[in-house]
């Protein structure tokens, strides 16, 4: 888990790196800055996903129960985030959100991927699954994570805010 929240922080320090370069080369529009909140807020919720259980350990929870509880907490994270996701997206202007809607692989793999997270944390805390919880566990907050690099990848990689809309 520790791995996990290493690499979570990785992504949101290279996000940052990036709207400080886009800032100082004001390329930055709605688009870019909401780019960024998302993998931003992705990472963040990795990161809190994979310290959870270390500090319900601190309190003296113990196993099984201590992964029950952190996919009960993470499930709810989990919805929270991609309900201020989908909240900020429906804020963006229709330009945007036709460049956003332009990439259904995109908006798919990132909503399919965040559902399955919540499905198995649900399941995962209701002890519907047989599986080890832990290892389940581990797995849902290696899928933020992978999110949140897939989102980081298009913000990088993808085409240039500057390239698909004037900036502000």
């Amino acid at each position: 888990m520790q791995t996990l929240a290493e690499i979570a922080i990785a992504v949101a320090g290279f996000t940052a790196i990036i709207g400080i370069f886009q800032r100082v080369n004001r390329a930055q529009n709605e688009l870019a800055r909401w780019r960024i909140y998302t993998v931003l807020t992705t990472s963040f919720g990795a990161l809190f996903a994979a310290t959870l259980p270390m500090g319900l350990s601190l309190v003296r929870v113990e196993q099984p129960g201590l992964w029950r509880i952190s996919s009960g907490i993470g499930a709810v994270i989990t919805l929270l985030i991609y309900g201020d996701l989908l909240r900020t997206r429906s804020k963006l202007s229709a330009a945007s959100q036709k460049i956003v809607a332009g990439h259904p692989w995109y908006v798919r793999l990132t909503t399919a991927s965040g559902v399955s997270i919540t499905i198995a944390h649900l399941m995962n805390a209701s002890t519907a699954i047989f599986a080890a919880p832990s290892g389940v566990y581990f797995f849902c907050v290696l899928g933020g994570i992978a999110i949140s690099c897939t989102i980081f990848g298009r913000t990088v990689f993808g085409p240039q805010p500057s390239e698909e809309l004037p900036a502000v």
